[in-house]
């Protein structure tokens, strides 16, 4: 009897224990199903819709979206990155065995990226330096040779890419994980959390004006709307609304134009309409690459420096923050998690 009672003691703990584990684990397991669910999505848009030659997209936000899943949550989210990057190369078309190596290019260069900014004691999650967005930068500049090498390597060796196609998709495969951690990775770090006071009563028409107006000149520029009323407008109008959004709401309003601007000029280039579509396709990928990426550089500067320059109202000269001792950049500071 008394063996009897033990070994029922016994299953009833481990199932209590095995209940606990669940319960603590569930959390993590939405959310990993939740990012490998938003990068398939992105992955299979960005291809189907925003592919130079059916490899490779002109911006592949899905690294941005790695990037920043990994420095908000823990490497402990790679897997997420892996499922869904196997998953969208499979829903492009991609055999297994290539999904399965372009799926491990993209995890290790998210890997990558956070283990460069990880390290690096001067970078500041909550990016309310300029010097921040270049840290950022620079990973995504070196991460991003990790996929495109290994992307490429396995189309070549599988035989869908010839030698002399090689450099070219691997420049391509390159340009488009870079723009895409530039623009992707700040902007969800920055929104995940709101901005505070848009729609007060004081600010409302001014918010509905500047992101308005942002818009409407962008779908003037790069989608061509009135063209036959209008002659064909520069692209530099839009960096008033740039500097107006990042003067008057920051980083949130920044980020928040320049994320218009790139989907405008992309749907401009594949329509072959607007500042960058009207001319030569090949040149106009070029010129919107630049664009964008120039863009976001004066954008990401902007947003840091002007609100706080002589418009806030701190302690410390204006800016409202402070240095706070050896190690740290400033009093908001955010630890990285390394786990």
């Amino acid at each position: 009897m008394i063996i009897v009672k033990l070994q029922k003691h016994q299953l009833i703990l481990r199932c209590v224990c095995l209940d606990h584990i669940t319960a603590s684990y569930k959390p993590y397991l939405l959310k990993l199903a939740l990012l490998a669910a938003v990068y398939a999505v992105f992955a299979k848009i960005s291809i189907s819709f925003f592919s130079v030659n059916g490899w490779v997209s002109i911006v592949w936000p899905c690294s941005g979206l790695a990037l920043a899943a990994l420095l908000i949550g823990g490497k402990k989210y790679w897997p997420g990155v892996f499922i869904g990057a196997l998953l969208g190369s499979f829903m492009t078309g991609n055999p297994l065995a290539i999904s399965t190596f372009i799926a491990l290019g993209n995890t290790l260069e998210a890997l990558a990226g956070f283990w460069l900014l990880a390290r690096n004691r001067h970078f500041d999650l909550v990016l309310k330096d300029p010097k921040n967005y270049f840290i950022v930068g620079a990973a995504g500049m070196v991460s991003s040779c990790v996929s495109a090498v290994i992307g490429t390597g396995a189309l070549r060796l599988s035989g869908p890419l010839t030698a002399q196609d090689y450099l070219s998709i691997g420049l391509n495969w390159w340009q488009g994980d870079f723009l895409g951690i530039v623009l992707m990775a700040p902007l969800i770090l920055v929104w995940r959390q709101p901005p505070i006071g848009w729609f007060k009563a004081d600010r409302v028409l001014e918010t509905i004006a500047c992101f308005g107006l942002s818009w409407l000149f962008g779908q003037i520029i790069f989608l061509g709307w009135f063209n036959d009323v209008l002659e064909p407008m520069l692209g530099f109008w839009m960096f008033v609304f740039l500097v107006w959004g990042a003067v008057r709401f920051e980083s949130h309003g920044a980020l928040l134009i320049l994320l218009v601007i790139a989907v405008q000029g992309l749907l401009g280039l594949i329509r072959h309409v607007g500042y960058f579509g009207a001319g030569d396709f090949h040149k106009g990928v070029a010129n919107f690459w630049f664009y964008t990426l120039v863009s976001s550089a004066i954008g990401s500067v902007l947003a840091s420096i002007l609100p706080h320059a002589s418009f806030g109202s701190g302690k410390n000269g204006g800016n409202g923050l402070h240095r706070c001792g050896r190690g740290a950049i400033f009093s908001r500071q955010i630890t990285l998690p390394c786990y």
